[in-house]
């Protein structure tokens, strides 16, 4: 399998401290695996997650879901998570340097998740349900916009669940 180098910044979370490097790591390539089954949590490390554009992986938290996060803050970057259940449950961090993501289940916009916080808050979730039991896709976008109060626009996955 083809691996891709990786060079991994870190985001302080809850500070405003600009990105600085940290190390250099190889990270598989990714690939689908297909749609993610209901009645667990995963990881944002899960190899059928597609990521779109500029995402950095930290694995520096260990109040985070698995100890690891993975985040942007450019716009239009996005991730996809293809599942099948009626539901799905979004975990991410809040921060002082979180931005705005815009959140879609099938293409259909499901509004927007304002990911700032004066002081971190680790794990926190939004949940979408009321899905027609099937397949569906999970797209969160790095918006760039922000609360007033933000130092930044950093979006982030942790986990995910997946209901029946």
């Amino acid at each position: 399998m083809p691996l891709i180098v990786l060079v991994l910044l870190l985001a302080c979370v809850g500070c405003s401290r600009p990105a600085e490097k940290v190390a250099s790591q190889e990270v598989p390539a990714q690939s689908t695996t297909g749609p993610f089954a209901s009645g667990r949590r995963y990881d944002d490390r899960e190899q059928g997650i597609e990521y779109k554009g500029s995402w950095w992986k930290d694995h520096q938290f260990p109040q985070t879901s698995g100890q690891s996060l993975t985040y942007s803050e450019k716009s239009g970057d996005e991730f996809r998570i293809p599942f099948t259940g009626s539901a799905i449950t979004y975990v991410f961090t809040q921060a002082a340097n979180r931005g705005i993501a815009e959140v879609k289940i099938d293409g259909v916009a499901q509004g927007r998740i304002n990911q700032y916080a004066g002081q971190t808050k680790w794990q926190m979730v939004q949940r979408f349900g009321g899905l027609n039991p099937g397949t569906h896709t999970l797209e969160v976008r790095v918006t760039g916009d922000k609360d007033p109060k933000s130092a930044g626009i950093f979006v982030d996955l942790d986990a995910f669940e997946v209901e029946p």
